[in-house]
């Protein structure tokens, strides 16, 4: 999940401003990123929880994030 987070990151930079790679950019897009990384963090955490917890909620949470970042990533490259 890092990996798209990465990949969503460097798109960005190459299209709109590569002061994104550094954390600058604009405020819009530095907010976007910083939400999808507390999304991915959400889920690392998840991944964490104890035996027992409900691995179906933590596989519907994973491909909601790998379809945002997806969807996200081919939007920004359409822009290109």
């Amino acid at each position: 999940m890092q990996h798209l987070w990465a990949e969503f990151s460097e798109k960005l930079a190459d299209v709109i401003d590569p002061a994104v790679k550094y954390g600058g950019g604009p405020e819009g897009i530095r907010r976007l990123l910083a939400e999808y990384s507390d999304l991915v963090t959400q889920m690392e955490e998840f991944e964490l929880m104890p035996p027992g917890a409900d691995p179906q909620q933590l596989e519907r949470l994973r491909q909601k994030i790998r379809t945002l970042l997806e969807s996200e990533i081919i939007k920004v490259s359409k822009n290109r």
